[in-house]
């Protein structure tokens, strides 16, 4: 019985969350909804960003930066699912910069069998403000 209550508590906070999301759909929103403190969550399909990649997330910034004419924040994780690298364990950092309607993704993996760790690789990715591509929500 306790766990039928957890799971529907849950499930209630889950849909709650989704049904007081609001899109937000241009870098002018984006702004308003950090300057207003609200949370911001974004949802990337790069498949359909260039280059293409086959994989797509959610995150949601815990730290926001507003410089010049960009929103910025970044993401550090250890992962072993990167597809360019299966089963290997790295360091992913993440930085998106939203300027005008573009999201630039620069993703800097580090080799974590290795100490210190060694850069591996760059990759920066493009991506415009829409459904297909970078979608951003606030709550």
């Amino acid at each position: 019985m306790k766990k039928i209550i957890t799971l529907s508590t849950l499930l209630l906070i889950s849909l709650t969350s989704i049904a007081f999301s609001k899109e937000l759909n241009n870098y002018s929103d984006i702004l308003n909804a950090v300057k207003d403190g609200k949370n911001i969550t974004i949802f990337v399909d790069f498949l359909n960003c260039k280059p293409e990649i086959k994989v797509s997330g959610q995150f949601s910034p815990k730290s926001i930066m507003i410089h010049n004419d960009s929103i910025i924040f970044s993401d550090t994780h250890f992962t072993r699912n990167n597809p360019q690298y299966p089963n290997e364990p790295i360091l992913e950092y993440v930085v998106y910069k939203i300027n005008g309607n573009n999201v630039n993704i620069t993703i800097d993996i580090l080799d974590a069998n290795n100490s210190p760790m060694e850069h591996s690789k760059r990759i920066t990715i493009g991506c415009q403000i829409t459904k297909d591509q970078a979608s951003f929500f606030s709550n």
